[in-house]
């Protein structure tokens, strides 16, 4: 009986994604097709994840093989091609040059940038001069912008003349990365900044190399671990640690800060 339960929350698993299709669908012909996606995923997923919650609780009264599927405790293991690929050091020669061609594409367009007319010079006006082109919707054909949202969010920056300040911004912001990544500093935040780069440009209808850039950030990313091992990170991340796992600066930080405390309260 109660593997038949089981069961049908799976189905009904099924049956909510195919009620986020279908809904969103739906909302994309009668409301703006971004956010009304969104609204309907998140009311689906919502209910999702109340229904999980609930089989999760009756977990503990379940034959081991559907308790796995209740609580999604089963732990499956990358192949071995992806552990050496994201997460052997062996890789890193591979990715050190992924790493330096993406780094240098960075620096070369933010040196560009900081060294040309209209960014960090003439009030922005290079990249208030992209913004007035991108947001105009022609009587015929395509506009550059797909999404009506980012559309308005472009406006907005234009109305409030923003561009004397996110010129700079961006002329810093891809130098920074570009250094970053060919030094192996911090390496999957910068690739994290610099895809989120890419995909604004993107979003803003510029394809150029964006996307070939962009895939490249993202191995970057699920690299992050050994990207950056031929390079600075070898040192500064076993130090500086991760959020979920203490390094060793933090760690000695902690410890002092504990002697600390033992000494002002024994005096």
């Amino acid at each position: 009986m109660r593997e038949m339960r089981i069961a049908g929350v799976l189905v009904a698993d099924l049956v909510a994604w195919a009620l986020v299709v279908g809904l969103s669908m739906f909302a994309a012909a009668y409301w703006d097709p971004f956010w009304g996606f969104f609204v309907v995923l998140a009311g689906v997923v919502a209910a999702w994840l109340a229904m999980r919650a609930f089989v999760a609780s009756r977990a503990p009264t379940l034959s081991p093989p559907w308790r796995s599927l209740a609580t999604g405790d089963e732990e499956f293991r990358e192949p071995a091609f992806a552990q050496w690929l994201f997460a052997s050091r062996a890789s890193a020669p591979m990715w050190l040059v992924v790493r330096v061609f993406l780094g240098w594409q960075w620096l070369h367009a933010g040196w560009e940038k900081l060294t040309g007319d209209g960014w960090v010079n003439q009030d922005g006006a290079a990249l208030g001069a992209f913004w007035q082109r991108i947001v105009v919707v022609p009587a015929e054909g395509r506009a550059t912008i797909q999404y009506g949202w980012y559309r308005d969010f472009i406006q907005f920056m234009l109305d409030h003349n923003w561009e004397t300040w996110f010129a700079v911004l961006i002329a810093v912001g891809e130098t920074v990365v570009g250094l970053l990544l060919i030094v192996g500093l911090l390496t999957g935040l910068a690739a994290l900044a610099g895809a989120t780069m890419n995909f604004n440009f993107m979003l803003a209808g510029s394809a150029s190399t964006n996307p070939v850039l962009f895939g490249a950030a993202v191995l970057l990313l699920l690299s992050w671990k050994v990207a950056g091992w031929i390079g600075l990170d070898r040192w500064v991340l076993p130090l500086l640690g991760t959020p979920w796992q203490h390094g060793l600066l933090p760690s000695e930080v902690v410890e002092e800060a504990r002697h600390h405390r033992a000494a002002h309260g024994t005096a």
